[in-house]
């Protein structure tokens, strides 16, 4: 694993970590981009699976968004996806990748999204098979009016100063959607969210995105983002060639409040082609640190490499 350091275009300093097995050279990378609040360590379990594959390694690579993990934090002004993916661009690039398949996680698969829509020839990228982690064209606000509750809990007053406090904390805000995560895996999930400062959590991210949400409200949900979803399922391999299906995975949480089962059912009956996994137990987003999960992952882009 080498670690990757770049800037944004206003200088913020950002971070990375590639994953590079030996035997991975014929395969895409695979990009993982967090949620909100998230950081590259949510996919640690992840890549070490698919790098350390005995018969089909591949090349994994994590980020931390500005305000994030290890990058640098900025003005609040500049957390938008929009700016996050100009970030994550300059940093493939900087990291001499072109080309890879893309996993975001909630805001990392809208960052995704993004990313696959700009012209290559302008952009310098390709992107590939693109994998959706509990998020779609409809965004349920009542699930995000938890995460912005949660956000104010994790870094206010009353946030956590020990990490047992830490792991209480965790279990109030998610331990209904993730009913089987207790203990060491509690313990250990927790670690990556909160970042220690002399013994002590601190949450691993910027206070200022919880203005990023300041306008939701019941009676405002966000605008559907169906336009942006059906051009995602379609890509061009080479410049002036027609499009054809992007290989597309979504996975859904079954005890998700961000990503409804109708949502999800509509985004079938737009592309048939989109593939599907529910993830029993967990809500949102899942973890992927379970084995099936990781399984269905890994099977998913080795039939599409």
């Amino acid at each position: 694993m080498r670690e990757l350091h770049w800037q944004g275009a206003d200088c913020t300093a950002l971070y990375g970590r590639i994953f590079e097995p030996e035997g991975a050279a014929d395969r895409l990378p695979l990009l993982c981009l967090p949620g909100l609040t998230r950081n590259g360590r949510d996919f640690d379990q992840l890549a070490d699976a698919l790098a350390g594959h005995p018969e089909t390694p591949r090349a994994v690579i994590t980020m931390d968004y500005r305000g994030r993990g290890r990058s640098g934090h900025a003005d609040a002004a500049s957390y938008t996806p929009q700016v996050e993916a100009d970030d994550v661009r300059r940093g493939l690039l900087a990291a001499g990748i072109d080309r890879c398949a893309v996993l975001g996680t909630s805001r990392g698969g809208l960052i995704a999204a993004l990313l696959a829509m700009l012209p290559p020839a302008t952009s310098g990228l390709g992107i590939g098979p693109v994998i959706l982690n509990d998020i779609g064209p409809v965004i349920e606000v009542a699930g995000l009016l938890r995460i912005r509750a949660g956000i104010d809990l994790l870094t206010g007053a009353g946030a956590p100063q020990t990490w047992p406090a830490a792991e209480a904390l965790m279990l109030k805000l998610q331990g209904g959607a993730f009913p089987n995560v207790r203990g060491d895996e509690l313990a250990a999930v927790t670690r990556q969210l909160f970042r220690d400062e002399g013994g002590h959590p601190v949450a691993d991210f910027d206070p200022a995105l919880l203005a990023t949400l300041a306008s939701l409200s019941p009676e405002t949900p966000l605008p559907p983002l169906w336009p942006m979803f059906l051009a995602l399922g379609q890509m061009r391999r080479t410049a002036g060639s027609a499009p054809e299906p992007r290989p597309l995975l979504v996975l859904r949480g079954a005890l998700s409040d961000v990503l409804s089962e109708a949502t999800l059912a509509e985004m079938q009956r737009l592309l048939p082609h989109l593939e599907t996994q529910v993830v029993a137990d967990q809500g949102h987003a899942p973890l992927l640190r379970d084995d099936a999960t990781i399984a269905r992952i890994a099977d998913f882009l080795n039939g599409v490499d």
